[in-house]
Formats: C-alpha cells, structure tokens, sequence
C-alpha cells in the first residue's frame, strides 16, 4: 500500500509504535522482537502518510463515525462533554495549544476502589486551529439524544459555543478550577493563613450545599478596605457571577452527576504529552497533528479504521465504528 514495499500488517506496527514512542525507539523494537531492520525515518513517513489521510477521513467520514457513537449510548445514560487546551511546542510558531475534545457515557465510569474510577470507553478529538474548525469536528462526536453534561473551565470559547449550540444542556464549571480561584482570593484578600483557608472552605461549603447566593452574599459583605483587595474581590465576583448558573454543586451531586473535569486532564497526558511533550521534541504543526490523528483513534478504540485506511477500504461503517 502507497508505494512503501511494505506489507499491510507490518504497516499498521509501524503505526502503532510510531504513535506510541519516539521513532527511534520504535525502530528498536522491531530489530528486538521481529529482527526487522526498519530505520526510524521509515516508520516516520509511514506514520505521517496514514495520519494525513486519516485527517482528511475524519471529515468525510465524521457522520458516519458520529451515528455509531449514538448509537453506543443508552437513551438513559448521561453523556459527559469536555474540552481543554493543551500546548505543544512547535517549530513554525513556538507554543501552540491543540485543542482536545473528550466524550463519554456515564456507564463507562466503572470504580474500581474507594474513591477510585476508571473510564472503560470514550471518543477523542484533538486539533490544531481555531475554535470553530475544532468545534465543526468536536461536534459530529457529540450525541443529540442524550442528556449532555458539558464539565470545563471558565474559558469563554469553550462555554460561548456551549450556550450557543446546546442550550438545554447541563453545564457544570469544574469544581476545582472554581476552587482554585477561590483559594487564591482567600490569599490576596486575607493576611492570616487560617482567616484565608476558613473562609475559602466556608465558601465551597456553600456552593456544595445548593447555598449559591449565600456564598456570593458573603464575598460582596467583606469590607475591601484597600485597592488590591478590593480589585480582588471584583474580580472573584465576576467570575463566579458568570458562572452562576454552572456552580450549584450540591444540585449537580444530588443529580448524580461528576462535577469535576479530571478526565479530560487525564485526556491531555494521555493523549497528547505521553508522545508528544516529550524532552527535546520540537514538531512541525503538521507532522503533530499527524501522530495526534493515529493517537486519538487508537485511544478511541478506532484502530480498525487505521487498517482499513492502510487497506484502501475508505468506505465500510462497520468496520470504522
């Protein structure tokens, strides 16, 4: 296939462990296991050539993928929405986010201990670009039938899409970026160590127990007696102000529903830093998204429509699923 001599299972090795490791290493591993001498500028082109052509059928193809998700998902299950950046260090514009995009039912969280899950299946994008190209793409992942849980951070474009194309949608800030502002409140506005830790827990508390307003009340009564205060405090209710309609934890809890966005950090290390932060890497926009395409379809348990692209069967559904 493509001209490369090589024949279609040893292709698709090549794939995977080209996405898995350095290319280097990869090639190390063939010369260990099969003593095949493949250079790792070989597994290099191989891995770039699918992974362009995968890019090119996720787009002609997102229908299709998006109608066997759906179909994937209970009608009574929740389906858990997430988005995130992660930055990748590039050669024509230096740090550069690539946008990742995480979706999941909620039968597919299994625990596994006390206070301990695990996520058994779930459906990644990932994309370099603007916010309405990832979106476009996002999107097709996204069922239309289910209840849709969207957990992110306070990023504007991620929640300004989110009203705009699901309004009836629940929309949960995550906790702990609500936490964290919170806490580094506490600290430029209060002096003593406990005064700030009580006050940001009593604040949390608050949200946690459906008491939204009361916990807004509270910061507006402090006494802002100096400009950093009083610009602090300013800024906090501004931030949980636009957010109002996303903090009512103790609502969320008692809906069943998580209302942190773990996963999608857990996403960005998994997908994306695993392979592609790692020291000295410095990639071409291009060749990133590349790798990035074959990673996210093997993450996405797609890898079937890897063999297919290898193959030459651009067309069969099932198989894609």
């Amino acid at each position: 296939p493509m001209g490369f001599y090589i024949s279609p299972k040893l292709q698709e090795h090549m794939c995977r462990l080209g996405s898995k490791m350095v290319f280097s290493e990869a090639s190390e591993e063939f010369w260990q296991f099969l003593e095949q001498d493949i250079s790792d500028k070989q597994i290099e082109r191989v891995c770039h050539c699918y992974g362009e052509k995968l890019d090119k059928l996720d787009w002609n193809n997102a229908f299709s993928d998006s109608i066997q998700l759906k179909l994937n998902h209970k009608k009574e299950e929740d389906v858990y929405v997430m988005v995130d950046g992660s930055m990748l260090l590039t050669r024509e514009n230096g740090w550069k986010e690539i946008k990742v995009g995480r979706v999941f039912g909620s039968d597919s969280i299994v625990d596994i201990s006390k206070n301990r899950t695990l996520l058994s299946n779930s459906v990644y994008t990932a994309h370099f670009g603007n916010a309405s190209d990832f979106w476009e793409r996002f999107s097709a992942e996204i069922p239309q039938t289910n209840r849709l849980v969207f957990i992110n951070d306070g990023a504007r474009w991620i929640w300004k899409y989110i009203e705009e194309c699901y309004p009836d949608s629940v929309q949960i800030l995550d906790f702990f970026h609500c936490k964290e502002h919170i806490y580094q409140f506490t600290k430029d506005f209060f002096s003593n160590k406990n005064k700030q830790i009580e006050f940001a827990e009593r604040t949390c508390d608050l949200l946690l127990n459906e008491k939204v307003d009361e916990a807004l009340d509270k910061i507006r009564q402090l006494d802002a007696n100096t400009k950093n205060r009083c610009s602090a405090k300013e800024k906090l209710l501004k931030y949980l102000e636009n957010n109002k309609d996303r903090i009512n934890y103790g609502k969320y809890k008692k809906m069943g529903l998580l209302i942190g966005s773990g996963a999608i950090e857990s996403a960005q290390r998994d997908v994306i830093q695993k392979r592609m932060k790692l020291s000295g890497q410095r990639w071409t926009m291009v060749g990133a998204q590349q790798i990035i395409n074959l990673r996210v379809y093997k993450k996405s348990d797609r890898w079937q429509r890897v063999i297919n692209c290898i193959n030459g069967v651009y067309n069969s559904n099932k198989s894609a699923a």
